[in-house]
């Protein structure tokens, strides 16, 4: 199993968790959030959805993700793969 990251607003990563979710290729999905950096330090709040799947429809994920973006006229970043 492995682990899809992506950085957006708040708002943007609750509907991408509720509406990936849906798809069969997708086995789970979950929100977070914090304000700290990888040093330690802290700073302004981020907000983050994982979308949980097998690695082989990394293809398809990223395609669904792309529309599903699209379709919400929003934008993500820092796209991670783990």
């Amino acid at each position: 199993m492995s682990k899809y990251i992506i950085t957006a607003k708040e708002e943007v990563c609750s509907k991408l968790a509720r509406v990936l979710k849906k798809y069969p290729v997708v086995k789970d999905t979950f929100e977070n959030s914090g304000f700290w950096y990888t040093n330690g330090e802290t700073g302004p709040e981020w907000f983050t959805v994982t979308i949980e799947a097998d690695f082989k429809d990394k293809d398809e994920i990223e395609m669904l993700l792309q529309q599903e973006l699209k379709n919400m006229n929003a934008t993500a970043s820092n796209y991670y793969w783990g």
